[in-house]
């Protein structure tokens, strides 16, 4: 997929390691920029890898319980609406578990990988389940810099990298990053690409 059409929103890749609320647990992602002979490589990742094998593994367990406790009950004869409730309620539930659980898989082990070279930009996001990739020429990015996310008074700003491209929709990934990081970063990727300071 090379671009994308103009009247389509941002491209967004929110992986922040900020928390957000009660719910939300903080995604630890991390940043990893390697110069390579075209120009610059950006990986994000996350590294709650280990506490999400844990989380599986515990969902796992509970539903193998819960199918086994519910599915010998009433092997007899027993009314249409009492089969209902007491076998397909479990496999409702199952299934509901298992697509959670899948979701739970592609997130946490998607990547998100950045390329900046002196002819072309190259963004793919990577997941066991599915994999987008966009394509845009060097003369089509107006700009790469970082735009704060959070107050400039604070101690550790964080902020996230924004891409401009000409005609076509904002591009924002790295949120919640170090500001000075993503600052540092911008000036790389403005400079593999050829863009003036």
């Amino acid at each position: 997929m090379n671009g994308v059409p103009s009247h389509t929103g941002p491209i967004l890749d929110y992986a922040s390691p900020r928390r957000h609320g009660k719910v939300r647990l903080p995604s630890n992602s991390r940043l990893d920029a390697r110069d390579g002979p075209d120009g610059v490589v950006v990986t994000e990742w996350l590294e709650a890898k280990a506490s999400a094998i844990g989380a599986i593994a515990g969902a796992v367990l509970t539903l193998l319980l819960l199918l086994h406790s519910c599915f010998p009950l009433a092997q007899g004869r027993m009314e249409l609406g009492d089969w209902l409730i007491l076998k397909g309620t479990p496999v409702v539930v199952a299934i509901v578990e298992v697509v959670v659980l899948l979701l739970v898989i592609n997130n946490t082990w998607r990547r998100t990988v950045l390329e900046a070279r002196r002819d072309a930009v190259l963004l793919r996001f990577t997941a066991p389940f599915g994999d987008r990739r966009y394509e845009w020429g060097a003369s089509e990015v107006e700009d790469i810099r970082m735009e704060l996310t959070t107050s400039a008074a604070e101690r550790n700003s964080l902020g996230e990298l924004e891409i401009h491209l000409a005609g076509l929709p904002l591009v924002k990934l790295f949120t919640d990053h170090p500001a000075l990081e993503l600052e540092a970063l911008a000036a790389r990727l403005r400079h593999a690409v050829g863009l003036a300071r």
